[in-house]
């Protein structure tokens, strides 16, 4: 009886001292690959560099991800580009503060990252010489890798990486990217910055660009709270306070805008990011954006662009049992008002009264979940050890217990 006691405890100690020393839980941990994504407007830039908006640790090992199409680019682009790891994401030219692998010649072996229609994928990590990359340019089902001359290095701590692009001589780039994602080896979004004002490098978030070679497109001045929309068939629409109007007009020698009102014309400054008026008010281009509209059981996304003119229609009223619906709110919990210019992609939140006459915002819900398999497979090991241990424990119990019979 004794034997046996010593048995049981000697067993529930080996049990006791392994799950001290292993996981006794599977931790669940939420690792969602980014699904955020920004699209790059590049308009007449030279040196331009493209980056991790939040700066990574800079330690041996650190990986960053980088992703994006060229939708649009001008013809007569002629440059030298290339991929960089800096410590500093500002200055007027990257090499000045950061390493480069850059090729400026070999643009048929695909040294070249911007060239139109292409998909370009760059998997760039900190070592202890300076950096390294893996990258590849896509067009359909042809697949190449990205290569390059070394250029100069840097031995420093790398907080940013990215895509650079330099022109030759007195070329200057312009060009629309797309599906530009930057995250990195967990899947966190890493954010977007560039080198330059937004004057010459446009950064968006929520996807798709538009076409910035048309005409066609919403303008807005904060200032006097006005809407310029231009459609393509010539006619202006503005609308200044409750009062709307539309005015014939034509862009002439691709700088100046015409309004042609019944009492006269209007001559103003154009680009394809900004009018400005007569009295130096600045009307700033509106992109293509969305609305979510968040319940807390399911979502509904619409769109806002020329057609809606940057507006967007409110939903009926979703119903839950036993709740109030109080309306639609921002995120900062002030209530939305639906006369309002969009100028971003937005998400609104239902706000609800429950039977006790509690109020609260509606949630997303969770999406993206990934399981770590990490603690499941120290737990496996922690009790395939065990049982080995127990195994091997009785087994030596019972060759005692024969050595002890035979004696």
């Amino acid at each position: 009886m004794k034997r046996k006691l010593k048995h049981i405890v000697a067993i529930a100690f080996a049990f006791v001292l392994l799950f001290t020393a292993f996981p006794t839980q599977a931790a669940e941990e939420l690792i969602k690959i980014s699904d955020k994504e920004y699209a790059v407007v590049i308009t007449d830039a030279a040196n331009a560099l493209l980056c991790n908006k939040t700066p990574v640790s800079g330690a041996v090992g650190t990986k960053v991800f980088l992703t994006y199409t060229v939708h649009k680019l001008n013809s007569d682009y002629a440059t030298t580009s290339g991929v960089t790891g800096t410590p500093r994401a500002d200055g007027k030219w990257p090499c000045s503060y950061g390493s480069l692998l850059w090729n400026s010649s070999q643009r048929d072996v695909g040294g070249n990252l911007f060239d139109e229609g292409y998909t370009y994928i760059f998997r760039l990590e900190r070592t202890e010489e300076g950096f390294t990359y893996q990258g590849l340019k896509m067009k359909g089902d042809k697949v190449a890798n990205i290569q390059f001359t070394k250029g100069d290095a840097y031995n420093d701590e790398y907080c940013y990486y990215g895509i650079w692009t330099g022109g030759t001589g007195k070329d200057t780039v312009n060009a629309v990217l797309t599906h530009v994602r930057c995250y990195d080896e967990n899947g966190n979004d890493l954010g977007l910055k560039s080198n330059l004002d937004p004057t010459q490098v446009k950064i968006y978030e929520d996807g798709e660009a538009e076409d910035y070679k048309v005409v066609k497109g919403g303008y807005y001045c904060k200032a006097n709270k006005t809407l310029l929309v231009l459609h393509e068939q010539k006619v202006a629409y503005i609308e200044a306070g409750a009062e709307g109007k539309e005015v014939d007009y034509k862009v002439m020698y691709g700088t100046q805008l015409i309004l042609k009102h019944p009492e006269g014309k209007e001559i103003w400054n154009y680009t394809h990011l900004k009018i400005t008026d007569d009295e130096d008010n600045v009307y700033r281009r509106l992109q293509d954006a969305k609305v979510t509209f968040v319940t807390g059981e399911k979502n509904i996304v619409k769109p806002v662009n020329v057609d809606t003119r940057y507006r967007v229609e409110k939903p009926e009223n979703p119903t839950k049992e036993g709740d109030e619906f109080l309306g639609w709110y921002l995120g900062n919990g002030k209530e939305y008002k639906f006369d309002s210019i969009i100028t971003e992609s937005i998400t609104l939140y239902a706000k609800w009264r429950n039977g006790d006459g509690e109020e609260y915002l509606a949630v997303n819900q969770e999406i993206g979940k990934t399981f770590n398999y990490e603690p499941v497979i120290a737990i496996s090991a922690s009790v395939l050890v065990l049982a080995g241990l127990i195994t091997g424990y009785i087994m030596l119990i019972k060759k005692r217990g024969k050595t002890n019979d035979k004696a």
